[in-house]
């Protein structure tokens, strides 16, 4: 009996020894299993490039984009009826003549003798009125010396005759008066500097009294209607009175550029946008200027109010979806929606929420330059600093986002 268990605890009890020296050969290995090493790590790890940002405030500027129009738009007509008698070898669409110049003369004849009537009469008119007068101071003389008693009606002494003699003369003076416009209306000129956009009339065409002979655009006299919405007018906000006083920077694809001030502010809304509408009087530019043209289409750099606590990132920060991303305190990726005050100079300018705002309301904040799609929150990766915007631009190129 004794034989047998001494032979079945044998193999048992050997087994059990070598499972010990199992189990402790493996912990001591995984205790000391080498750590990889940091540069192969590193290696892993998404290298981004990120620029230090702070809380500032900035100069909010307001972009509005509106074609230029002349100030008066009109079809200049005739007031007369009559014949062309002569145009004006300069009055041709596309020109630019100065105010007061005669673009054509109606055949004056009609007027003229008209005019000779109306002088005619005028002096008929001083006549009866004098001889009137002559009749009516007759009139109280013999009144006064036929001794008889009571007061002297009107008709005996001639007051309404008169007061009608002194009614024909005024009644003639305006018909002279009348008359001698009418003459010099036969020549037509411009009511200001103009550009003739169409010339309507022909040399002997006989034209109506009110009949169009022009279609003319001032050309001196420039503006714009911008249309801003409610959060574009919020910049401009508190700065009435100093606005209208600061130079409004216009620009066009060509690279021109001119300058505008305030006229006027509208007080309505636009029926169909909405909006209300700014409008911008352009500053007359220098002879050696190219001169804006009607019909421009330009963007207007309006000046608005001081923005504090804002984040100026290069528009290139902005992802597709329009947020922006940053590197915290432990390497990892996070972002959030941004809130655009404006924009302006390739830079947009973002009001943080205030979670962001409070980490680095005395500090900076890194964030990346260029989000690509495929960055995902919380994921860790090996922040680069940019040291200018020249090294921004390099790696807008790598990542083939440059222009």
């Amino acid at each position: 009996m004794k034989k047998s268990v001494s032979k079945t605890g044998g193999p048992l009890l050997a087994a059990l020894v070598l499972f010990v020296v199992s189990i402790s050969y493996t912990s001591y290995a995984i205790d000391n299993k080498p750590e990889p090493e940091q540069q192969s790590l590193d290696k892993q790890l998404a290298q981004v490039t990120v620029q230090s940002l702070s809380l500032e405030t900035h100069q909010a500027y307001v972009y509005a984009h509106a074609e230029v129009r002349s100030r008066y738009e009109l079809q200049l007509s005739s007031e007369l009826s009559g014949r062309v008698q002569s145009l004006n070898t300069a009055f041709e669409s596309g020109r630019i003549l100065p105010a007061q110049t005669v673009l054509l003369d109606i055949d004056p004849l009609r007027y003229q003798q008209e005019l000779a009537q109306a002088e005619q009469d005028l002096a008929q008119a001083t006549l009866d009125l004098m001889l009137e007068q002559q009749e009516a101071k007759q009139a109280r003389l013999e009144w006064q010396e036929s001794g008889l008693q009571g007061q002297a009606d009107d008709l005996r002494l001639r007051k309404p005759q008169l007061q009608l003699a002194k009614a024909k003369l005024a009644q003639t003076q305006a018909r002279l008066k009348l008359a001698k416009q009418n003459v010099a209306r036969t020549k037509i000129d411009l009511p200001f500097t103009a550009v003739v956009v169409e010339r309507l009339v022909a040399p002997g065409q006989y034209v109506q009294a009110g009949e169009a002979i022009a279609t003319i655009h001032s050309a001196e006299e420039l503006e714009l209607k911008v249309m801003l919405n409610p959060s574009q007018w919020a910049l401009l906000a508190d700065q009435t009175p100093t606005l209208v006083q600061k130079n409004i920077l216009l620009r066009d694809k060509q690279g021109g550029q001119w300058t505008a001030k305030i006229a006027r502010m509208e007080q309505r809304l636009d029926r169909e946008t909405r909006l209300r509408s700014l409008v911008l009087e352009v500053v007359p530019s220098d002879k050696n200027q190219e001169p804006l043209l009607p019909g421009n289409f330009v963007t207007a750099e309006i000046p608005g109010r001081q923005e504090e606590q804002l984040l100026a990132v290069p528009a290139s920060s902005l992802s597709s979806l329009g947020e922006l991303w940053y590197v915290d305190k432990e390497q990892r990726l996070r972002h959030f929606k941004a809130d655009i005050s404006f924009q302006y100079d390739g830079k947009v300018y973002v009001r943080p929420p205030e979670s962001i705002a409070s980490k680095i309301s005395n500090a900076s904040l890194d964030f990346l330059t260029t989000p690509l799609p495929g960055y995902v929150g919380g994921q860790k990766v090996m922040p680069q600093k940019a040291k200018d915007q020249n090294a921004i631009s390099d790696q807008l190129a790598s990542n083939g986002l440059g222009s």
